[in-house]
């Protein structure tokens, strides 16, 4: 049986409770080196592996950033390309590179990003059922409405181009509908929203639409507090943590110096006012003829007109 402990007295209460701490820890130091020695190495490898971490995250970001510009870089310069070939050949280098960062990156913001530039790819390619699927996967992958939004509009587009390319009226159906969800899918107030807007007025025109292009139109005149088109008054997109870069960062100035630098309300205004002057005149009777003048008396003869002789 365990001998019982003996109760302390006032002396020792009264000792040096320091000295007696270090005294207990070097005894148990002594008893449990080894434990002791797993402790502190468990914890030191803890302590590394947070750093490595966070050091290999900040790494990753950056790789998923340079790799996502690099690509997006021969994608723009591709555009200014002085021959078919040249331009092919870097926009398809272009998308390789895409489809390797998706590979090394499954799921993060950088891959579903590199699918939205794929389909600006192929859609200058005029490889309109490509870029359509990458627009429908970029949509599928999509995390926030804003995401959803911008996808819509850019499949709007790729129909729409479809209809310029084919005349089939299915396509133009099928952008109006585009147009429409991400006008509905984007934030209030946003370029998104307006430019989506702007899309479907136009697309309704081309459907012989013309009071309800007219409409929406008017709608976008008479807003208030409209962004620029050249503005950058967008949403950010909520990222997944990926450091270095967002959705919009790579990509929103490049569609939006594609744009015509007028707000929104002004083009609009525009489109209404010329679209009011087309349906007048298509409205408008067509000139009477001029009556003939009346049958005239053929027994009399007939006036003649004297030339003026210049003095």
């Amino acid at each position: 049986m365990a001998k019982a402990r003996s109760k302390p007295d006032v002396a020792d209460l009264q000792h040096d409770e320091v000295a007696d701490s270090i005294a207990h820890m070097t005894e148990w130091i002594q008893d449990h080196g080894r434990r002791v020695l797993i402790i502190g190495i468990v914890a030191v490898v803890a302590v590394a592996s947070i750093a490595f971490f966070s050091a290999n995250q900040d790494r990753t970001a950056r790789d998923k950033s340079d790799r996502l510009q690099a690509a997006n870089l021969i994608y723009n310069q591709a555009l200014l390309a002085q021959n078919d070939d040249a331009r092919k050949s870097q926009i398809d280098s272009a998308i390789g590179s895409l489809d390797n960062l998706r590979d090394d990156y499954p799921g993060s913001d950088a891959a579903r990003l590199a699918l939205y530039i794929q389909g600006n790819c192929f859609f200058s390619l005029d490889e309109l059922d490509s870029a359509q699927s990458a627009f429908e996967d970029y949509i599928s992958e999509a995390r926030t409405p804003e995401e959803e939004a911008r996808g819509e509009l850019a499949l709007g587009y790729t129909h729409e181009n479809s209809f310029y390319l084919t005349d089939e009226d299915e396509s133009i159906d099928q952008a109006e509908v585009h147009f429409a969800l991400a006008a509905d899918l984007a934030p209030a107030e946003s370029y998104l929203h307006y430019s989506a807007l702007l899309n479907r007025a136009r697309v309704l025109e081309l459907r012989s639409q013309d009071q309800q292009a007219l409409e929406l139109y008017e709608r976008i005149a008479g807003s208030r507090s409209l962004p620029r088109a050249s503005s950058s008054s967008d949403t950010q997109d909520e990222g997944d943590g990926d450091a270095g870069f967002n959705l919009t960062s790579l990509i929103l100035e490049q569609v939006r110096s594609r744009t015509e630098p007028q707000s929104f309300q002004f083009t609009a205004q525009l489109r209404a006012d010329r679209l009011r002057a087309t349906s007048r005149l298509l409205a408008s009777p067509a000139p009477s003829e001029e009556a003939a003048p009346a049958e005239e008396n053929s027994d009399q003869p007939a006036e003649t007109t004297e030339p003026v002789e210049s003095e």
